[in-house]
């Protein structure tokens, strides 16, 4: 069948075949045989440039390996030519003798792993190229051998299409290397203005580093200023205050020497005219009690002494009776003072006889301490106790009782019941 954006070439008047013969065997495919037809020799194979190489490289990413038709690639993620063309029942088993050789090096493409994809341009130019030359051989089996001009011109179709992929591969190349001389320009201008923009950053750091270093000796500066004012000021307010403090002792030193003055002044007054005085009588009742005027012990009742006109305090102490103190106002006529002293009530005793008594028979403890059993006569010491009484059926109780005693000889009766 013919293929689509080609034209098909005239078949020739094939001969009915003998029913008695078998059909003849066709010969093989000069495109995928190494041997070709009687009296033709095989087209020289254009070898590929150095650009189309590397750009298959590159686009493909596949490994390069040589084989006997020429440098071989693995195949993309996607082959274009994976599957072979089928052939017409009637092409007299074209592909039926032995397979090809694209075939066997389709078969050594690795699938393992997926190449990455790049341009498939240059590929698909290769392969229109390969399928112009498989097209051309096909017309010229199916034309048969004789067919020169046929052959001829399938043969510069194929160069013409191989041209054509190789020029195609050129510029791709081209167009990759310009791209990135592009890209480098690209880059080159962005790290210039990085490196611009780092030195901008650089200088303004500086800038603001220097207005920091002026501002801090600004501050600096501001601070030696007002430790200065300020040690001037403590400076005045120490001198006022020494200043101060000198008027205060020379005040005070004044004041001292006019007291000394009017002290001196006094004792010559005093020397000159001895103070009035009065005579003043003490007694007491009873007599012998000791005698205080003023703080100032002059001795026992009865006493007479000379003391000077005014208000005076005379205090009086016997043992065995209160004190007693007086007020007396002496004049020049004198004065007499009597003061009856009050006897002291005598002190209680600090031990004294106890009588106790309650239930006949009960136990009694003081203080923790047994002391006998019901009636019981004991001397206890004045002040609290505890009592606890054992009863002689087993009970037992505490009380707390407070002895005092009006004096040594007479006992005192506690009772002790519940």
């Amino acid at each position: 069948p013919p293929i689509p954006g080609t034209a098909a070439p005239a078949a020739p008047p094939a001969a009915a075949p003998s029913p008695a013969a078998p059909p003849p065997e066709a010969p093989p495919s000069p495109i995928f045989s190494r041997s070709e037809p009687p009296g033709r020799a095989a087209p020289e194979r254009a070898e590929p440039t150095p650009a189309e190489v590397d750009f298959a490289r590159e686009d493909t990413g596949a490994p390069r390996r040589e084989s006997p038709s020429g440098p071989v690639f693995a195949a993309p993620e996607e082959p274009i030519l994976s599957d072979p063309v089928a052939a017409p029942d009637d092409a007299g088993g074209l592909f039926d003798d032995e397979e090809p050789d694209f075939y066997a090096a389709a078969a050594d493409v690795d699938y393992a792993e997926p190449q990455p994809k790049g341009s498939k341009l240059p590929l698909i130019l290769i392969g229109l190229a390969v399928l112009i030359v498989a097209i051309g051989g096909a017309v010229v089996t199916l034309g048969g051998g004789d067919d020169g001009a046929d052959a001829a011109a399938a043969d510069a179709a194929a160069a013409a299409a191989e041209r054509d992929a190789r020029a195609a591969a050129e510029r791709e190349a081209a167009r990759r290397a310009e791209a990135e001389r592009a890209e480098a320009e690209r880059a080159e201008a962005e790290r210039a203005e990085a490196e611009a923009a780092a030195e901008e950053g650089a200088d303004a750091e500086g800038e603001a580093e220097r207005a920091r270093a002026e501002h801090e000796a600004e501050h600096a500066a501001a601070e030696r200023e007002a430790a200065a004012e300020r040690e001037a000021e403590q400076r005045a307010r120490e001198e006022a205050e020494r200043e101060a403090a000198a008027e205060r002792e020379a005040e005070q030193r004044a004041r001292e020497e006019a007291e000394r003055e009017a002290a001196r002044a006094a004792a010559v007054a005093d020397v000159a005219a001895p103070p009035a005085t009065g005579r003043l009588s003490i007694d007491s009742s009873p007599q012998g009690a000791q005698i205080l005027v003023d703080g100032a012990p002059i001795g026992t009742t009865p006493f007479q002494l000379d003391l000077e006109l005014g208000e005076h305090t005379v205090a009086l102490s016997l043992d065995g009776y209160e004190g007693a103190t007086r007020s007396v106002a002496l004049d020049e006529a004198g004065s007499t003072l009597l003061v009856p002293l009050t006897a002291l009530a005598p002190a209680a005793p600090d031990v004294g006889m106890v009588n106790l008594f309650g239930t006949t028979g009960s136990t009694v403890y003081v203080d923790g301490r047994k002391l006998g059993s019901i009636p019981l006569s004991t001397q206890l010491a004045a002040g609290l106790h505890v009592f606890k009484i054992v009863q002689p059926d087993g009970a037992s109780y505490e009380l707390s009782r407070e002895v005092s005693f009006p004096d040594a000889d007479t006992p005192v009766s506690l009772p002790l019941l519940p």
